[in-house]
C-alpha cells in the first residue's frame, strides 16, 4: 500500500486526504493549527462540506492519520508528498509564498528526492519551476533533472468537493515523463479523467484561467445590472429576460463576488503576466466586483441615516450560499460589515446558518437562529442566496420584524409575493434612484 503525505489540512488538503483515504491510500496529513487537528481527531471537519464528517469517521486511524509533524507518524517511506497550503495575497496584492516555502521545509524529515512532490496550491505562473524547483534542489542537494515534481491544481467547489474530486478531470503538468507517470498513477485512483497539459506552467495557468473567467463572468452581470438601472429598468429582471430560452445568452445574475479563490486569483494571474498584456481587462473586472461591497454598504448607511434606525441585521456572512459553506475567507459580507462598522457606531447583528457562533461573535453579535436574529429589526439585509431563505414569507416574517421594516434582499431570494408589510429592495433595483431615460 502506498503512503501519501499531505501538507496543509485546510479545505483543499482535508478533502483530498479524505478522498485518497477512501480510495485505499494510507494518507498522513499535517497541520500546525491545533484546533484543526483536534476537530479532525473528533471526526469533524473544521468547515462545512457535504458528507465529510461521516467520510472522516469511516477512514480515521485506519487510512487517515493527522498530526503536527511527520516525525510523529514513524512512517518509513512515502510515495507521494502533496502540498496544499494557502497562498494569500500580501500588501500590494502580490502573492505571498511564505506558507509554500514553510511547507517545503516541513517535508525535510521524509523527503530525499525519490518521492513525487505534487503542488496543488494556487500560484502565479512560473512559481513551481522558478521558485520551488531551485529551492528543493539547493535545500536537498538534488540535480534538477532528477527531481520528481508536478503541478496538479485543485478545482472543486466548496460544498460539493468530495463528489467533484471523483468526477472532475484532473489537470497534470509535470517536470518530466516520470513525474507525469507517477502523478497519473495517483490520480487515476481518484478520478476517471486525467488531462496532461504541455508544461507545469500550463497547469498553473489552467487554475488561474478557471477562476478568473468566473470572476469576469460575474462582473459582466454586475456591470449589466447597473447599466439597466441607469435606464430605470430592474437589472435582474432584464438579465433574466435576456437569458430566457435563448441558447446564446448565459449572462450571470448580479451579486456579491468573493471567497478564498476569486478574491485573489485575478491578482495572482497578472503577477507574472508578460508586458502586462490583458492586465487592465482582468483587474477591471475584479475591482468592479470589489466595488459592489462598498456600494451595498453605502446603500445601507443612507437608509440608516434617512430613516434614523439602529436595529440592523446582516444575514448570510459566509462568502456564498449555493452550495452552502461556512467559510468566511474573502467574504463580501464581512467586507460590508467592516465598512459599516468603520462609518457608524451601531452594534450590528449578524446571522449565518452554518458559521459557528464563536466565529460570528469575533465580528459582531452572532446568531444561528434566523427567527431570533430577526426580532425587532428595523433593517434586514440578506447577503447570500441560500435556499433556506425561500422558507420565509413576508407574512411569516411580520411576526418578528418591526412594522415597516426595510428589507434589502440582494438576491431576491425571500418569498415576498405579498410585500405590503415591508419596503423591499434587491440588487436589481438598488441603483434606480439616479436612473435617467
Amino acid at each position: 500500500m502506498k503512503n501519501v503525505a499531505v501538507v496543509g489540512l485546510g479545505f483543499v488538503g482535508l478533502t483530498l486526504s479524505v478522498v485518497a483515504s477512501k480510495k485505499g491510500f494510507k494518507t498522513y496529513g499535517i497541520d500546525l493549527n491545533g484546533k484543526i487537528l483536534n476537530s479532525i481527531k473528533s471526526c469533524k471537519a473544521h468547515f462545512h462540506e457535504n458528507g465529510i464528517n461521516s467520510a472522516i469517521e469511516s477512514v480515521y486511524n485506519e487510512f487517515l492519520f493527522v498530526s503536527d509533524s511527520f516525525e510523529r507518524f514513524k512512517v518509513n517511506r512515502f510515495k507521494y508528498i502533496i502540498i496544499t497550503v494557502g497562498t494569500p495575497l500580501k500588501d500590494g496584492k502580490k502573492p505571498n509564498l511564505d506558507h509554500l516555502i514553510s511547507a517545503l521545509k516541513v517535508i525535510k524529515p521524509i523527503y530525499d528526492g525519490s518521492q513525487l512532490l505534487i503542488l496543488r496550491s494556487t500560484v502565479s505562473v512560473g512559481t513551481t519551476r522558478q521558485i520551488v524547483l531551485p529551492y528543493i534542489c539547493k535545500e536537498y542537494g538534488l540535480n534538477p533533472k532528477d527531481v520528481l515534481l508536478s503541478f496538479c491544481p485543485e478545482r472543486t467547489v466548496e460544498g460539493n468537493a468530495l463528489q467533484e474530486l471523483c468526477e472532475l478531470p484532473q489537470i497534470i503538468g509535470a517536470l518530466n515523463q516520470k513525474s507525469y507517470e507517477l502523478s497519473e498513477n495517483f490520480f487515476r485512483k481518484i478520478t476517471p479523467t486525467l488531462l496532461k497539459v504541455d508544461s507545469i506552467e500550463a497547469a498553473e495557468l489552467v487554475k488561474l484561467f478557471n477562476n478568473t473567467y468566473r470572476d469576469i463572468e460575474f462582473s459582466v452581470g454586475n456591470y449589466f445590472n447597473q447599466i439597466a438601472q441607469s435606464f430605470g429598468i430592474n437589472g435582474v429582471d432584464l438579465i433574466k429576460s435576456a437569458n430566457y430560452l435563448y441558447p446564446r445568452s448565459k449572462i450571470a445574475l448580479p451579486g456579491l463576488v468573493g471567497g478564498p479563490c476569486l478574491e485573489k486569483d485575478s491578482y495572482i494571474l497578472v503577477d507574472k503576466m508578460p508586458n502586462n498584456k490583458g492586465k487592465d481587462f482582468v483587474l477591471g473586472a475584479r475591482k468592479h466586483n470589489e466595488s459592489i461591497d462598498k456600494l451595498v454598504a453605502e446603500w445601507i448607511i443612507r437608509n440608516i441615516n434617512s430613516e434614523n434606525i439602529n436595529r440592523i441585521g446582516l444575514s448570510g456572512m459566509a462568502f456564498k450560499g449555493i452550495p452552502e459553506t461556512s467559510d468566511l475567507r474573502g467574504s463580501p459580507s464581512i467586507n460590508i460589515l467592516r465598512y459599516l462598522q468603520s462609518k457608524t457606531n451601531i452594534n450590528y447583528r449578524i446571522h449565518d446558518y452554518l458559521v459557528p457562533i464563536d466565529e460570528l461573535n469575533d465580528y459582531s453579535q452572532g446568531y444561528n437562529c434566523f427567527e431570533e436574529f430577526c426580532k425587532n429589526l428595523e433593517l434586514l439585509v440578506i447577503l447570500t442566496n441560500s435556499n433556506k431563505y425561500k422558507n420565509y414569507s413576508s407574512v411569516y416574517l411580520k411576526k418578528f420584524l418591526k412594522p415597516k421594516c426595510i428589507i434589502f434582499d440582494l438576491w431576491g431570494i425571500l418569498d415576498f409575493s405579498y410585500k405590503k408589510n415591508f419596503k423591499v429592495t434587491t440588487l436589481g433595483d438598488m441603483f434606480k434612484e439616479g436612473a435617467r431615460y
